[in-house]
């Protein structure tokens, strides 16, 4: 049997479900261990792995999440390694040990202290679960809200020596674990940088080489600000290697900017690295009011991935935040069961979708797009994009290799009416209109223009929102 070798983790290729295990070999999107590319679809649900018990049996808990998850077209899931403290959860603690009280070191949290094998053997299993229905982790390694005030998680205070001794643990346990994503920070404004980079050179120093980013503040990338546009603006973003964008405003706005990023000499990677929409306003009320306009949502995913997204991360207030009733949300909700397994597949099974680039200089629209949506300065305070009045038309296309692009992805939430410069696609392109709730596909017919009201009307929600597909 042939052994792939992918981030320096040997498996035969055929024993395994395909999952995101690295970047490709330009850095621009994800690949599986086939090395072919993979729609990062994501779920951020924190407390799922340390308050994994407290609704039931954690393993039938897990197994049917990730069942369903998988159905309904998810690839990805964000959890916290450990408890943290947050107003808004409910978890069962929030200091670091899980929901039966077990701590991860043998002094509660304290790594250079002895591991806690009960702890320790629920992240392996963890791991191995998801990897069985093809899914991989962003395991968040610094815990969300590290810098809450009054009471920051217990990472804040880690010496260097223990942050140091972190790193050369986790490295050592999970080094071979194909199917990881290390995120640091989540609503990070910096304090510890020094720190981080100290935990990320001992990771490397016990050979682990998975991917590493970082969440930072609101209306920022892993290694820009995207208001000011100023480059890596806190000091561990010089060692992103994904692009996790973090936006209140419109999803189209955040990843035109990380993928139109230009390396600073600092940055460890002096090239592109897969982007993706991760984190924004979150479905359900009951935290910080929430978004109950799952058309708005529907439409944060399409803008991401018609301006050339690599994947994204929902997130639900009636999920992320634990207790007894939050599996129940996975299948209960039409979206989830309906919706996202339309978008996924009908967005997956284009081909080449990950060479898509944002049509940013108009090249390929040239008329009728209309304007970006006015940015709000949402900072700290998470202000959200809610009016859903944009009728900015997001475009993408592959690279013209001097005969036209294989493929475009045009997509607005509003009826658009715009005109195209068909010579920036291939000869002999076809024309398809793809309904963004239910995925269902119809032929249209090439031209200059394209008018989706007189072409289409409404789709199957009784929405003007629709994707045009150029494919030659």
């Amino acid at each position: 049997m042939p052994v792939n070798v992918v981030n320096n983790v040997h498996f035969n290729p055929s024993a395994v479900v395909p999952a995101i295990v690295g970047a490709s070999s330009d850095g621009a999107y994800f690949i599986d261990q086939q090395g072919s590319p993979r729609l990062f679809v994501c779920e951020d649900n924190w407390s799922m792995l340390c308050d994994g018990g407290a609704p039931g049996t954690y393993t039938t808990i897990w197994n049917s999440y990730f069942t369903n998850r998988k159905a309904q077209g998810y690839t990805a899931v964000e959890v916290s390694w450990c408890s943290y403290p947050n107003a808004q959860a409910a978890m069962t603690f929030n200091t670091g040990q899980d929901w039966d009280g077990a701590y991860p070191f043998a002094t509660t949290m304290d790594p250079t202290t002895a591991a806690n094998s009960t702890f320790w053997a629920r992240r392996d299993l963890f791991f191995s679960t998801a990897a069985s229905f093809g899914f991989t982790v962003v395991m968040n390694i610094t815990t969300p809200s590290l810098d809450m005030s009054p009471t920051p998680a217990a990472q804040k205070t880690w010496s260097t020596a223990q942050w140091q001794a972190f790193g050369t643990f986790i490295g050592n346990r999970y080094k071979t674990t194909p199917n990881i994503l290390w995120i640091f920070g989540d609503d990070y404004f910096g304090g510890i940088d020094s720190n981080l980079s100290a935990f990320l050179t001992n990771l490397r120093a016990a050979g682990d080489t998975h991917l590493v980013s970082i969440q930072n503040f609101q209306e920022a990338t892993s290694r820009q600000d995207i208001s000011s546009l100023t480059k890596d603006p806190l000091a561990f973003d010089v060692h992103a290697q994904y692009e996790w964008g973090y936006s209140y405003n419109v999803s189209y706005d955040v990843v035109e900017k990380a993928q139109l990023y230009t390396p600073t000499v600092s940055d460890d990677v002096q090239g592109p690295v897969p982007p993706v929409w991760g984190d924004g306003f979150y479905i359900a009320s009951g935290v910080d009011s929430g978004q109950t306009d799952v058309r708005l949502e529907r439409q944060m995913i399409w803008w991401a991935l018609s301006s050339g997204a690599c994947g994204f991360s929902t997130g639900d207030n009636d999920i992320w935040i634990g207790g007894a009733t939050w599996p129940n949300a996975v299948t209960s909700k039409t979206f989830y069961t309906a919706v996202m397994p339309a978008i996924t597949t009908a967005f997956a099974n284009l081909p080449n979708w990950w060479k898509l680039a944002p049509d940013t200089s108009s090249a390929l629209v040239t008329a009728g797009r209309g304007t970006h949506a006015s940015a709000i300065a949402s900072g700290g305070g998470g202000t959200p994009y809610t009016a859903n009045t944009d009728a900015y038309v997001t475009a993408s296309r592959t690279p013209d290799t001097g005969s036209g692009s294989s493929l475009a992805v045009v997509y607005c939430a509003k009826a658009m009416n715009i005109t195209i410069d068909q010579t920036k696609m291939a000869s002999g392109y076809t024309v398809t209109w793809i309904d963004p709730v239910s995925g269902a596909t119809s032929a249209g017919t090439p031209g200059s223009t394209y008018n989706s009201a007189t072409a289409k009307g409404n789709n199957s929600a009784g929405d003007p929102d629709w994707v045009l597909v150029l494919k030659a």
